[in-house]
């Protein structure tokens, strides 16, 4: 290995088990999963905007399926119109303006899967919001 691709890789490489770990105990306040992935939330939704909640949600299946609880983290605007009870028109809105954020990852069409490295981050979004 060059000593250039020694040194992007030291310097740049993310390992998303350690910002899984990091984030976990502060996850756990917001929501919970079960073991046929369903995620539930722990704290009100009303103090959550929309995105926040499709952010959230989009942490849940991510998280379901790295504990092996289900095959694919991918959201539909289908799901998450019903799991939110929104409408899939502000599914659909919301969602895009969070892959737009770069929160979310698109996979194909009205597919989606929350962006690993953002986790954190929208984590702390959502705490901020919920201490209000």
């Amino acid at each position: 290995m060059s000593e250039l691709a020694e040194k992007i890789r030291n310097k740049l490489t993310v390992d998303e088990s350690i910002i899984i770990e990091h984030v976990l105990d502060r996850l756990s306040k917001l929501i919970g999963i079960t073991k046929t992935g369903k995620v539930i939330f722990k704290i009100s939704r009303d103090a959550l905007t929309t995105k926040n909640q499709i952010a959230l949600y989009a942490i849940g299946k991510y998280m379901a399926k790295q504990a092996g609880y289900i095959e694919s983290d991918q959201i539909s605007i289908e799901e998450l119109s019903r799991e939110l009870g929104i409408s899939p028109k502000i599914a659909s809105t919301r969602a895009g303006e969070l892959r737009r954020e770069g929160k979310l990852i698109s996979l194909e069409r009205g597919m989606y899967r929350v962006n690993p490295i953002l986790i954190e981050s929208i984590i702390s979004e959502i705490e901020g919001r919920s201490s209000r």
